[in-house]
C-alpha cells in the first residue's frame, strides 16, 4: 500500500520567482524579480502611496529625486541588481499598522507579491496583522469591525471575527484570561472572514492542528 503524503506548506510562504517586496524594520526590500521587471538599475529614487483601508502598499519608481521620493539603495557587491532596499522610517512612523508588519519575526509574513497595477505603479496587497492593541475591551472603537486575538503572557487563547468592542464585551467571556487584545480594523465582512481562516489556519499548523485554547471552547 502507498502512503499517501502530502507536502506541508506554510501560511505566507511566497514563490522565489516572483516579485517581492519585504517589509524590515525601518527598511523596504525589493527582491531582483521585482528589480529586473521594474528596471530599478534605471532609477534612483521611490515615492510611497498607502490605501490604509484596503491593507495596500503602492510604489512609483522615478529616475530623478521628487518632493516624496526616497533614495534607493543597491547592493554594490555585484554588477547585477541583487538587492534594492530603501529607508522607511517615515512610511512606518506615519503608518503604524506598517511598521507592526515589519516586526513580525516570521520572515514569511513579510513579505508579499507586488503586482504592476499601472505602467509603472506596484502594488503589494498587505496582511493584517493585529497591529492594533488594547488591555480591555473598553479601549477599542464602538462599532469597529475587524479580526482579532486575546493574547496572554505573548501565546494566542483565540481568533475572530465581527464587531470587535460587542464580541469582546460578550458575558460568556469575562473569566477569559488575557492580557491585551489585537485587532485589525477591516470593514469588508468578506475580507474579515478570509483573514480569521488565514490566522487560524496559520496557528493550527504551529500546533499539530490544534485551534487557540478559546476557539476550542467554541468562544462564539
Amino acid at each position: 500500500m502507498i502512503a499517501a503524503w502530502k507536502v506541508v506548506t506554510r501560511a505566507g510562504n511566497v514563490p522565489e520567482d516572483k516579485p517581492v517586496v519585504t517589509l524590515i524594520e525601518k527598511q523596504v526590500y525589493f527582491n531582483s524579480v521585482l528589480a529586473k521587471l521594474a528596471e530599478l538599475d534605471k532609477h534612483g529614487h521611490v515615492e510611497f502611496y498607502v490605501d490604509e483601508e484596503s491593507f495596500k502598499l503602492g510604489f512609483r519608481f522615478f529616475s530623478d529625486k521628487t518632493k516624496n521620493s526616497n533614495k534607493l539603495v543597491f547592493d554594490q557587491r555585484s554588477a547585477k541588481v541583487k538587492k534594492v532596499t530603501v529607508a522607511a522610517g517615515k512610511l512606518y512612523s506615519q503608518n503604524p499598522w506598517l511598521a507592526e508588519i515589519s516586526k513580525l519575526r516570521e520572515r514569511t509574513l513579510r513579505r508579499f507579491v507586488a503586482e504592476e497595477e499601472s505602467r509603472g505603479f506596484w502594488v503589494i496587497n498587505v496582511r493584517p496583522s493585529f497591529e492594533t492593541r488594547a488591555k480591555e475591551p473598553a479601549g477599542i472603537p464602538s462599532g469597529a469591525k475587524g479580526i482579532y486575538r486575546y493574547r496572554l503572557k505573548d501565546e494566542t487563547m483565540y481568533i475572530g471575527e465581527g464587531d470587535i468592542k460587542s464580541r469582546c464585551g460578550d458575558a460568556d467571556r469575562k473569566e477569559w484570561e488575557f492580557d491585551k487584545i489585537e485587532y485589525s480594523i477591516i470593514e469588508d465582512e468578506t475580507l474579515r472572514r478570509k483573514w480569521e481562516k488565514f490566522w487560524i489556519d496559520k496557528y493550527k499548523q504551529e500546533h499539530d492542528g490544534s485551534l487557540p485554547p478559546y476557539n476550542r471552547q467554541g468562544g462564539g
